[in-house]
């Protein structure tokens, strides 16, 4: 029974999905979201100069495009073609369990009228070396603890959102920013407990180095925007990196005995420090040449 997919509730499913230049992995995404029989598949590319829209091409006619510009700007043009009350929002190197939607639909139905959306829980698929190994640790880990903000992939209520969209300007944390206001409006958001995804490009160090320095940049961007509205909010998530990958997670693997993975999640706050500080000298400098 559990193998079949539920075409009523897949019906009032949207999904959403923000690419560029995947040209190697978007196929697989694709097919792996046809597979959930979703209603709609709407895609916005960011400018690819390959063939990644071709191949979207042979998915779905709801293809726009950002111009390369922001994610926030992308998931904005995204959420004007939606026209379903749930909305399912993944990367592009997310690969969707049969029954994702189906599932989650029903999950997030059963949720409290406060919950304005469930992220699914993520594993890299054949992770053999220490980045991939070291990112699924946390990916595993994190389910223990309570969500604040809600990523990709997850299932979003469109209702929701109605009186409030992603920050154009932010091409990171813009989930962040988007569930800080949320919570505001008394929303809350949880993790998926019945549906899951894989992610399954590979990840190696310098592709770990850049998810984690675009984290970092897109920290400056979130705390410079929340000092001016609630500084503590700002503070808060200064010294989440340093709270969560290097206190909370690290010593829970030095406890374990886990030495390996302790050092993975001190590099992981240590290069969004670096990112972060990266983007404020960018900005700094940029302003004294405008000065």
């Amino acid at each position: 029974m559990c193998s079949k997919i539920l075409p009523n509730k897949n019906k009032l499913t949207s999904v959403l999905i923000c690419v560029r230049n995947s040209e190697k992995i978007i196929k697989k995404t694709l097919l792996s979201i046809k597979k959930n029989q979703p209603n709609e598949i709407i895609l916005i590319d960011g400018s690819s100069t390959d063939k990644t829209v071709k191949i979207a091409k042979k998915f779905t006619n709801k293809i726009f495009y950002d111009n390369g510009l922001n994610l926030g700007l992308a998931k904005n043009i995204g959420l004007q073609h939606v026209k379903n009350p749930y909305l399912v929002m993944l990367g592009p190197d997310d690969i969707l369990e049969n029954n994702f939607i189906s599932k989650a639909v029903n999950e997030i139905e059963s949720s409290s009228k406060k919950t304005f959306g469930l992220l699914a829980p993520k594993t890299i698929k054949n992770a053999k070396n220490f980045y991939e190994k070291g990112q699924n640790a946390i990916y595993k880990l994190s389910t223990r603890y309570t969500l604040r903000t809600i990523g990709v992939p997850c299932i979003i209520k469109m209702k929701c959102l109605k009186y409030t969209n992603f920050d154009k300007s932010f091409s990171a944390n813009e989930d962040t920013d988007l569930s800080e206001r949320l919570h505001r409006k008394g929303y809350i958001a949880k993790w998926g407990l019945k549906f899951k995804c894989f992610e399954f490009e590979k990840l190696d160090r310098l592709k770990f180095y850049k998810r984690y320095t675009w984290y970092g940049r897109g920290d400056f961007n979130f705390c410079k925007k929340w000092i001016h509205k609630d500084i503590n909010v700002s503070i808060r998530h200064f010294f989440h990196p340093f709270l969560t990958y290097f206190l909370k997670y690290g010593f829970y693997f030095l406890r374990k005995g886990y030495f390996k993975f302790f050092l993975f999640t001190s590099l992981c706050a240590f290069l969004r420090y670096y990112g972060f500080f990266c983007e404020l000298k960018k900005t700094s400098l940029n302003f004294i040449k405008k000065k």
